[in-house]
Formats: C-alpha cells, sequence, structure tokens
C-alpha cells in the first residue's frame, strides 16, 4: 500500500475518517462530488488500487491542479473529470450507466479558491468583487451589492450569512453605493468594519456577508440541496454516501434532507453491511445513519489544519 502525504498547498479534511466510513477498501465506483485539487481521491486510491472514480469540479484552476496531480489514473481510464457542478450528478451517472457504491460531497470554497487573490472569496486580498466558482457563470457580487434591491441584500445577509447587523449594513450599503458604487473586495470589507463593531476576540466584522454573498452567488444552498435527492437515488443499495460542511446552514440543509430517507433501523458504523438486511416499510425511508452524531476532526487534525475546525461529516448507507 502506497503511504498518503497530505499536499503542502492543499489539506483533504476528514480524509481517513471518510476513508473509513464510506469503506473506500470495499467499494467498486465512488463519486468525488467536489474533486478540487484531488486530496481525497489521491487518498482513496492508496487503499483501493482498483477503485473507478467520477470527479465533480466546477472550477478550471482545481480541475488543472487535480489533472495534474492525478495524471497516472486519468491515463489507467479509472480516474474522470467532470467539468460541472454536482447539480448534474444524476444526468451524469445515468448518462454513463454509472451506479457509485460510494459519494462524497466536500462542500464549500476551497483553500485553493479563498488563497487566490484575484478570485474575490477573501476579503484579504484586494480583487474585484467576484466569488463566481464557475467563471462561466454571469451573476457576481458586485451586481448583488451594486444592483439589487435593498430588501433582496437584506434577506441575503440574514439568510445566508445569520448576520445580526443586516439591517443597518444594508442600509448604509444602499446609502453609499448611491454616491460611488462597490468594486473590490477591501472596499467593501473595509466599509462595513466603519459600520459594525468589531472586537479581535470575534469574527472579522465582514466575514458573514462575504459568505452570503459567496452562498448567493453561486446559488450553493439550492444546488446542495437538489445534488442530495440525487445522490441518495443513483447510489448502489449497501453503498454510503458522505457529506462534510463547514458552516450551520449547510450542516442543517444535509441534516433536514437526509432525515427524510432516514430508517430507524441501527448499524454497525465499520461495518459495510449490517447483519440484517430489514426493507424499510416505506420505500422512501432507504438510508441508514452510520454515526449518531457528525464526525468531527480530530484535535491533530486541527491543529495541522486550522480551516477544519468547523467541519462537519454525516454519513448514511443505502438499505
Amino acid at each position: 500500500m502506497q503511504k498518503f502525504i497530505q499536499s503542502s498547498i492543499h489539506y483533504s479534511v476528514l480524509w481517513q475518517e471518510s476513508a473509513d466510513l464510506l469503506n473506500i477498501k470495499e467499494s467498486k465506483k465512488h463519486i468525488d462530488a467536489t474533486l478540487g485539487m484531488g486530496g481525497h481521491v489521491e487518498y482513496f486510491f492508496t487503499l483501493n488500487p482498483n477503485l473507478y472514480v467520477f470527479g465533480f469540479d466546477q472550477d478550471e484552476n482545481a480541475r488543472k491542479i487535480a489533472s495534474e496531480r492525478l495524471d497516472t489514473l486519468i491515463k489507467k481510464k479509472q480516474l474522470q473529470i467532470i467539468p460541472e457542478n454536482f447539480r448534474k450528478i444524476e444526468e451524469i451517472c445515468e448518462k454513463n450507466k454509472f451506479t457509485p457504491t460510494s459519494i462524497l460531497f466536500d462542500i464549500g470554497v476551497s483553500s485553493l479558491q479563498f488563497d487566490d487573490g484575484d478570485r474575490g472569496f477573501s476579503f484579504r486580498f484586494k480583487a474585484p468583487l467576484d466569488m463566481r466558482m464557475n467563471q462561466s457563470d454571469t451573476l457576481t457580487a458586485k451586481e448583488i451589492i451594486n444592483n439589487w434591491t435593498q430588501e433582496e441584500i437584506q434577506n441575503i445577509f440574514y439568510i445566508y450569512g445569520e448576520e445580526k447587523h443586516s439591517y443597518l449594513i444594508t442600509k448604509k450599503i444602499v446609502e453609499r453605493r448611491e454616491i460611488q458604487p462597490f468594486e473590490t473586495t477591501t472596499e467593501l470589507a473595509d466599509f462595513i468594519v466603519s459600520i459594525k463593531p468589531f472586537s479581535k476576540k470575534t469574527l472579522h466584522p465582514a466575514a458573514l456577508v462575504f459568505q452570503a454573498l459567496r452562498i448567493a452567488v453561486n446559488k450553493e444552498l439550492e444546488v446542495l440541496e437538489t445534488a442530495i435527492h440525487q445522490a441518495v437515488k443513483i447510489l448502489e443499495k449497501g453503498g454510503r454516501l458522505a457529506i462534510i460542511t463547514f458552516h450551520s446552514l449547510e450542516d442543517r440543509i444535509v441534516k433536514n434532507v437526509l432525515d427524510q430517507y432516514i430508517s430507524k433501523e441501527k448499524i454497525n458504523k465499520y461495518k459495510h453491511n449490517s447483519t440484517t438486511e430489514v426493507a424499510p416499510i416505506n420505500p422512501k425511508l432507504c438510508l441508514k445513519k452510520i454515526s449518531k452524531k457528525p464526525i468531527i476532526p480530530s484535535k491533530k487534525e486541527q491543529e495541522e489544519n486550522p480551516r477544519s475546525r468547523s467541519a462537519k461529516m454525516r454519513v448514511v448507507e443505502k438499505i
């Protein structure tokens, strides 16, 4: 078995736990719905060299890095990189007659996107107010901030950012844009700092606003809900689905959607098949929880990768 070493440019969150709970060693066909730079997939192949993988990612930069990193697997035709958002997971799999035995979602913006100063995801860098994960999409954060109504913007900040000061921030933004439109990330962040209380012990004043804008630009929550339903549908019986989230809004959606399918039958979380296969009375109840509570990163992982601290992973098996 090859030894896996985390990349210096990207740390794959819950990489060991996801492999264990997805039972990657026994999986035959795997979907990485958020391929990114390919860290999870690279590790999974060290455990199961015979795995076949469909890797979805809408970000051209991430696909390029993953293609170079996983070139050998692509040449062996064990990995197919699909340049699409995971909302097309059902369509692509049906077209290719690909029935997965394991599926992984690692939701949210990647370190690559956060650390790319030109993409506009972070207020740490001066950049255009963009925030598009897929550069072919047309809606940008600049369009929302400068052209949407005060009510629409406030709703985004309040719902997607859970920002308590959404009314005040939005009111001031609308007043300011009448004089001069917002152009850059630092311009917007500095403006929010000027009107919102700030303590070094709390999040940066602009953090929740930037989160909300990113979610709105990429329609992240609507797409996530749709994709989970599709994943449940295409997953092979006995297969497993794992979803990693990084904030409460995402986790709430994941929990609520999965709960629609979850049976009350208990299962041994490290065993691929339960000792008794009992079909649910309601055909829609086709999932079992693998663990009672979400899986979180170990203390060691959190120390090595501080960005993993908010991560939660929910895992289910199809029955």
